[in-house]
């Protein structure tokens, strides 16, 4: 899986789901609603973290990519009215 941020310079690669996820919740600093959702395609989850004013696309299989937002939607990481689109 991979992460790229706004200004594409910056490219995180991590080995699994969980350490992509686990460096997700550090951005935000853990903080519930910490996330304005933009979209999910295949293969694409794109977010906006106001914590650190950016935007992130979390890159990687259908399966990683839809387990990454489960558990964002699980943990409460979105901010209301954000949850459009799938």
């Amino acid at each position: 899986m991979e992460i790229i941020t706004t200004d594409l310079s910056r490219r995180w690669s991590f080995s699994s789901k969980n350490e992509c996820f686990e460096y997700i919740l550090k951005r935000s600093m853990n903080i519930k609603k910490g996330f304005h959702f933009i979209k999910r395609e295949t293969g694409h989850l794109f977010l906006k973290c106001p914590v650190v004013n950016d935007m992130i696309c979390v890159m990687g299989s259908e399966e990683q990519v839809s387990w990454i937002y489960n558990q964002m939607v699980k943990r409460d990481l979105f901010r209301p009215g954000q949850l459009t689109g799938w």
